[in-house]
């Protein structure tokens, strides 16, 4: 049967009929997005992460008022440490790292491998390198790493405390209030950069918390799979990265996470009754840590095995272990520039008297000294026992406080750091940088006492809930008003006009030069770790490698210690002959820091002057001189025949190495020579480190007026005999040529000994000069005009 209309109709869709597509679900709405968000756990970590990275970096606008300085290619330290760490930067780049600097230590270059801390700092240079890509300036990326410690500390700090479990609400404060610890603006406003990044304090803190109290840092993955990558889980990521962190964040860091960690190992061994996990992950942090460190020290460890170790340069004086200790009062009394004038009284009672102020007050905050307070007490609750002051007796308050008292007593004056520096190594000697491990100790137990708190309120009245939330801002105020004064604000005005007139000095050496040449500076100053000279501050001759491009070279930052320092030896000659040496060498400038004299004009400026014929280019603030060396070097190579032009700059620049061996006493001085005294018979190892023999003058003071003689001998050879002249000179002099290597100079005289002082028991026949032997083509320069 055919089919009715209508259910044709039905069957049959009408043309303008169309199949419904499949409707999609509508999205929620925003509000209730960003409500599902907020209740993810990751989330609100990242905002409380968030806020305190802020929030470190707004206080330390407010505090160092930065609208003051507009500026900020100008470093905040442009002197002393500060000046080594810029000019650490621009090596890195010019030359691309840290270990080589062919710009400066001219006309060898400068290697830093007998300067080992500087190995466990490659997150530091890391991070600089990282900033050279968008800073074309040293002083931006000084500053610019100086104000990202502010977040990375707070960061820290902040992570640190919610791995222990510490409420969001808790971690706040305490993470914002230990980035802006006084010691924090004293250690990067004061030069020591690297210190003022104090991220892996808390990371080192957290380890040996968790070593205490028994939490895991190592876990394995319920998955299957191979051995080994069953143990790459999230909490083994993260220890790892703390080790490597911790070990490259600095020597002193990395030397207390591993004390930490030791002592933290130790005391659960003899706390629990089955140690063997706990001790077992406290060993693998510690081999974490230890390769980590045998790789940041291997540059050091590879060049002194290749050149010899450096007995002048990084040495330390176990004494100093003595002198930097950590003043445990001055970690509760506060310094003397308090806001607060009767904790500035308080502070002035011990500051204004100690004889032992070491690197300065290690006082961290009203805040922190309360949490050290209750850490005290939660030492006396766990002696004590019983139920009162459970939350004071939370593992998480032991481990804080067996970190506290280690760093105490590792810390303090002739305590544990002493032992170390006098028993194992002096290398580490500023033990009170321990003090800021203290002041994060304090914040923890903090924390730990507002985490109770907040537990507490929790359920209670909607405005007890509110005061509680309140207390975080009204803490972070207090303590930036607590832990900051007026005084911590750099002085822009004098380190701008002193940047500025130091980069238009450098300028115009550079223009006179053509962008290339090489540059003799004086006076001469060891490098690194020199005492002052004069008012001329250590590393003050980087000025100049710091303002030029890498094209112009510089005589200053030779490693002590090594053959490249040989203007400690050229020091020696008198201006004249060393300024003409210079020129002969290949030095087109001579720079003179006037700073580095009693009178300059007459002991360096006007001398140079006669001798170069030029007149200086003047600093804008008067300090710095410039004398184009060209034009002297110009009139003295026709006086001389090739051969002499030719040996110049070897003689200068690789002189000849004594040692003092049988017969002399030590050395003495007065304020124009040093000398070394010595018996009728003594003996001197010359080194020669020239491949061809070279001629020499050995120059003598006898004791006495009587035409005695010397008699000197090479290698057990005799070479001949002198007579001192009379008085006044009693000079002797002698020619002698010394092959490549090491020799042995034989010194015999038949002078009388001279009349010590009352109580010297000293033979003193023969007083030799510390210039003992120069160069004859070198003397030969202070004859020509």
């Amino acid at each position: 049967m055919g089919e009715t209309p209508s259910t044709a109709a039905a069957a049959t869709p009408s043309a303008t009929t169309r199949t419904a597509a499949p409707q999609r679900a509508s999205a929620p709405p925003l509000s209730a997005r960003v409500r599902e968000l907020g209740r993810r756990s990751w989330f609100l970590d990242l905002l409380g992460l968030a806020f305190v990275c802020l929030a470190s970096l707004a206080i330390m606008v407010v505090v160092l008022k930065l609208w003051d300085d507009p500026d900020l290619h100008t470093p905040l330290q442009p002197d002393g440490d500060g000046l080594f760490t810029l000019s650490v930067f621009k090596g890195i780049q010019d030359w691309g790292w840290i270990w080589s600097n062919p710009s400066v230590g001219a006309p060898g270059g400068l290697h830093l491998n007998d300067f080992g801390a500087l190995g466990p700092d490659n997150f530091h240079w890391a991070l600089a390198w990282a900033l050279s890509k968008i800073a074309n300036q040293p002083g931006t990326i000084y500053n610019g790493m100086f104000f990202l410690t502010f977040p990375m500390s707070a960061g820290a700090a902040y992570l640190a405390l919610r791995w222990l479990d510490i409420s969001r609400l808790a971690a706040i404060a305490p993470a914002v209030l230990f980035s802006i610890a006084p010691y924090h603006f004293a250690r990067g406003l004061g030069g020591h950069l690297l210190l003022a990044d104090m991220t892996a304090v808390p990371f080192g803190v957290f380890l040996a918390v968790c070593v205490a109290t028994g939490r895991p840092l190592w876990q394995r993955r319920a998955a299957d799979g191979p051995r080994l990558l069953r143990w790459v889980s999230w909490t083994s990521a993260r220890t790892l990265a703390l080790c490597v962190l911790i070990a490259s964040s600095g020597i002193y860091y990395a030397a207390f996470a591993i004390i930490f960690v030791v002592v933290a190992a130790f005391a659960a061994w003899l706390s629990r009754p089955d140690p063997k996990a706990v001790l077992l992950g406290a060993g693998a942090v510690l081999v974490a840590l230890g390769a980590v460190l045998v790789f940041n020290l291997a540059p050091t460890v590879l060049y002194h095995h290749a050149h010899g170790p450096n007995t002048v340069a990084g040495q330390r004086n176990p004494n100093e272990s003595i002198f930097y200790g950590l003043n445990l009062i001055g970690q509760v009394l506060p310094p003397q520039v308090h806001r607060f004038h009767p904790f500035a009284t308080l502070g002035n009672e011990y500051w204004s008297q100690t004889e032992s102020p070491g690197e300065g007050s290690t006082w961290g905050g009203t805040i922190s000294v309360v949490g050290l307070a209750l850490l005290i007490a939660a030492i006396a609750a766990s002696l004590a026992g019983g139920a009162r002051g459970r939350w004071l007796q939370d593992p998480r308050m032991r481990g804080a406080a067996l970190v506290m008292i280690t760093a105490a007593l590792v810390g303090a004056t002739g305590a544990g750091g002493a032992f170390i520096s006098f028993i194992i190594n002096p290398s580490l000697r500023a033990w009170d940088r321990i003090g800021i491990v203290l002041v994060f100790c304090g914040l923890l137990a903090f924390a730990l006492g507002l985490d109770v708190l907040g537990r507490r309120v929790r359920g209670r009245p909607a405005p007890l809930r509110a005061a509680f939330v309140a207390l975080t801002p009204v803490l972070i105020l207090f303590g930036a008003w607590d832990q900051t004064w007026p005084a911590v604000e750099p002085d822009y005005k004098n380190s701008r006009a002193e940047w500025i007139s130091d980069a238009h000095f450098v300028q115009k050496i550079t223009a006179s030069l053509g962008g290339r040449g090489s540059v003799y500076q004086i006076p001469y100053t060891p490098f690194p770790e020199s005492p002052p000279v004069n008012q001329m501050g250590d590393y003050s001759p980087l000025k100049g490698f710091v303002h030029a491009p890498k094209t112009i070279k510089w005589s200053y930052a030779s490693m002590k210690g090594r053959p490249e320092d040989w203007q400690a030896e050229a020091s020696a000659l008198p201006l004249p002959t060393q300024i003409k040496a210079a020129a002969l060498a290949g030095f087109d400038g001579l720079w003179i820091d006037t700073r580095g004299y009693v009178n300059p004009d007459k002991e360096a400026v006007d001398p140079a002057a006669r001798v170069t014929g030029v007149a200086p280019i003047i600093s804008d603030d008067s300090r710095l001189r410039y004398f184009d060396l060209r034009p002297l070097r110009a009139r003295l190579e026709p006086k001389l025949t090739p051969a002499e032009r030719q040996a110049v700059e070897p003689d200068l620049t690789q002189p000849m190495e004594t040692a003092y061996g049988t017969g002399f006493y030590q050395p003495e001085s007065n304020a124009k020579d040093t000398w070394h005294w010595a018996a009728a018979l003594s003996q001197i190892t010359l080194d020669n480190p020239r491949s061809q023999p070279r001629r020499i003058v050995f120059e003598g003071r006898l004791s006495a007026a009587t035409r005695s003689k010397v008699q000197l001998t090479l290698d057990g050879r005799s070479i001949g005999s002198a007579t001192a002249t009379p008085l006044p000179g009693r000079k002797v002099d002698q020619a002698i040529v010394v092959p490549p290597g090491k020799h042995t100079l034989g010194l015999s005289t038949n002078a009388p000994a001279t009349t010590p002082a009352a109580g010297d028991t000293r033979d003193l026949r023969l007083q030799v000069l510390d210039s003992v032997v120069e160069d004859a083509e070198i003397l030969a320069l202070g004859k020509t005009r």
